[in-house]
């Protein structure tokens, strides 16, 4: 039984619009569907954990993606070039929203982040033109360098008091901000 989807194994399938991953599986390796351009759905069953690095990098089709509760880890890059999502909820066992998770996520309206998210690393929402709104956790500490760098849709962010740490070129271009609680 394939527990494990291994690195680059469907790499570059370009036509591969559909996906469903059966029970028993509980790791998505690195680039493992990455470039698959026309892939528009796809279902992950509960018992994965992890997303790897670029999993799901260039799957430009991609519009919307449910992540089970069981994911406790989703490294960078995982969902970077994914131009057509346009929401994502992420689980409650996430604690760090890596390195270009979202970057040119351009479609990108809506996401949901758990309280359990202590940190938004650099370049995680980089790109998002369609974002238009941020609730930060109550736990984050820290919005890495270009974190939301040309959100220029984003309008409103709410900052909670634990955030210690805005560094540089975070809100850059955000040209539609017009209201910050910090």
């Amino acid at each position: 039984k394939v527990e494990n989807l291994p690195v680059y194994a469907f790499q570059n399938c370009y036509f591969l619009n559909s996906v469903t991953i059966q029970s028993g599986v509980t790791s998505i390796s690195n680039k493992v569907f990455q470039n698959c351009y026309f892939l528009n759905s796809i279902t992950i069953p509960s018992g994965v954990t992890s997303i790897s690095s670029s999993a799901f990098e260039g799957c430009k089709s991609l519009q919307s993606i449910e992540i089970p509760d069981t994911v406790t880890s989703i490294s960078n890059y995982a969902f970077k070039d994914c131009y057509s999502l346009q929401s994502i909820e992420i689980p409650d066992g996430i604690t760090i929203l890596n390195e270009e998770i979202f970057r040119d996520c351009y479609s990108l309206q809506s996401v949901t982040i758990p309280d359990t998210v202590t940190s938004i690393s650099t370049y995680a929402f980089y790109d998002c033109y369609s974002l238009q709104s941020i609730t930060i956790p109550d736990d984050v500490t820290s919005i890495g360098s270009y974190a939301f760098y040309d959100c220029y849709s984003l309008n409103s962010i709410t900052m909670p008091e634990g955030v210690t740490s805005i560094s540089s070129y975070a809100f850059q271009y955000c040209s539609s901000l017009q209201s910050v609680t910090i």
